[in-house]
């Protein structure tokens, strides 16, 4: 990205015109043109993707490249690598269509998300 491309404090409002909003189990998460899924999912703190099918650990995005399939989830009824997902406007995804019991989507703050913020 060239210096001029960078977003300047002053241009927020040129940012927020251009964003996107996913729909994560429900809840609004912001998303820029060109992200993926994945990317959009971490950059607001949702690092919880999904449970181990056998011991139901944590699970979210390792390689970034799909080879894993660490970040597999339900994007618009269909479950897919996050990581290899560009963003679109309203995308539906569902974090318990891929391994997570529904109920543990309900996000427990100290074992999926950030608390640094």
């Amino acid at each position: 990205m060239r210096q001029s491309e960078i977003p300047r404090a002053s241009d927020t409002h040129h940012v927020a015109e251009n964003m996107f909003t996913l729909w994560v189990d429900g809840q609004p998460v912001p998303a820029s043109p060109g992200q993926s899924v994945a990317g959009a999912l971490l950059a607001h703190g949702l690092y919880r993707f999904r449970s181990s099918p056998n011991a139901t650990q944590p699970r979210g995005p390792f390689c970034m490249i799909g080879v894993c399939q660490e970040c597999a989830i339900m994007i618009d009824g269909a479950i897919r690598r996050a990581c290899q997902v560009e963003v679109r406007d309203a995308m539906q995804l569902h974090r318990h269509g891929a391994g997570m019991a529904h109920e543990d989507t309900q996000t427990d703050p100290e074992s999926c998300e950030r608390t640094d913020r």
